[in-house]
């Protein structure tokens, strides 16, 4: 059994459980988040954690089980870095985080929560009101071809932020360093490389933290989903590939609390460890969840929604994602319970 595999640190501790549970019995076909998302839809590969965004803008892609790479506050490996001559623009963005937080706070003070909605009245309350010289002071934003999810939060949050006509983005390639004005564009950065080079910006905006700090929850990156078309045969076949999953995430989530130098250690010694050394992961670890419990899908659903209100994502038919993912939160089952469902 081949499993799609982000190859990044974040899903260090999972890969090295999943090798002792399954023992040989699958291999990791590693790639880039876009690259795992791309074998995904042609349905070269039936398993992998993917970005969260999929799961609007491919109808064929479902989740198979509530399990990701997420974060509650700070994730330390997707941010936002400004360079000093971005200053004014980080103070512009602070600026405007804060009032769409006040904003947020009051809206949903007044109501159950239903995303759809919230989304619809932030664009109309909040982001068509902004004045156009705000995303002009917002800075240009060079964003990353690797990842679908970072990339599209980047584009909701801006344009809620600055308007839903604001643009301002360019998209990085492989011969980035040698643009004339990498010092004075703001540079969406992601995993690894995120981790390594977190010294290099004088202002940072850690988008896991601000997502956190204007809804109060939690941000999903990435979930396990099934490949494209997977249908009933194919996804029961599956069951005790996703039970090892499940009971692996439980694992490695807990020791990387407790144990994360046993983790450091293996990477260190692999070929993937390349520039660990000068990283805190175990401060890194701790900052990353795997297990998603309601309140993951509750911060999921809305970010969605929000994709889609900003129009950044345009799904054919986003009933389909949508719904799906709302009954299932609205289940309110504990992450086993909801597991156990899906299983």
């Amino acid at each position: 059994m081949s499993l799609g595999w982000i190859n990044y640190w974040n899903l260090w501790p999972l890969r090295l459980e999943l090798r002792k549970a399954l023992a040989g019995r699958v291999e990791f076909r590693d790639g880039h988040p876009s690259q795992v998302n791309k074998w995904l839809l042609e349905g070269s590969i039936k398993l992998a954690p993917a970005s969260s965004i999929c799961l609007l803008k491919h109808n064929q892609l479902n989740l198979a089980l509530p399990i990701g790479v997420a974060s509650t506050g700070p994730v330390m490996s997707v941010y936002l870095g400004f360079p000093s001559s971005q200053n004014q623009a980080f103070e512009v963005w602070q600026e405007r985080i804060a009032a769409l937080k006040d904003t947020y706070t009051t809206m949903t003070s007044l109501r159950s929560f239903d995303p759809r909605q919230i989304s619809r009245d932030l664009v109309g309350t909040f982001a068509e009101k902004a004045s156009p010289h705000l995303a002009n002071a917002s800075g240009r934003i060079r964003l990353t071809p690797v990842s679908a999810a970072s990339s599209a939060m980047t584009k909701t949050l801006h344009r809620l932020l600055f308007g839903p006509e604001a643009r301002g983005f360019e998209m990085r390639n492989s011969e980035a360093s040698n643009h004339q004005d990498d010092g004075e564009m703001i540079e969406l950065l992601i995993g690894d490389e995120a981790l390594k080079r977190r010294g290099e910006f004088p202002q940072i905006l850690d988008l896991g933290e601000v997502w956190n700090r204007i809804t109060g929850l939690p941000f999903v990156f990435a979930v396990w989903q099934f490949g494209g078309n997977t249908d009933a045969v194919e996804a029961a076949a599956l069951r005790p590939l996703l039970t090892a999953i499940k009971e692996s995430a439980d694992l490695a989530q807990a020791k990387m609390r407790v144990a994360a130098a046993d983790y450091r250690a293996a990477l260190l010694d692999s070929p993937l460890g390349s520039g660990a050394e000068a990283v805190d992961l175990g401060r890194y670890w701790r900052l990353i969840e795997y297990i998603l419990t309601p309140q993951h899908l509750k911060g999921l659903l809305l970010y969605l929604c929000l994709a889609r209100a900003t129009g950044v994502v345009r799904p054919d038919n986003d009933d389909v994602a949508l719904g799906r993912l709302m009954r299932w939160q609205q289940q309110s089952l504990d992450a086993s319970g909801l597991i156990s469902s899906l299983l």
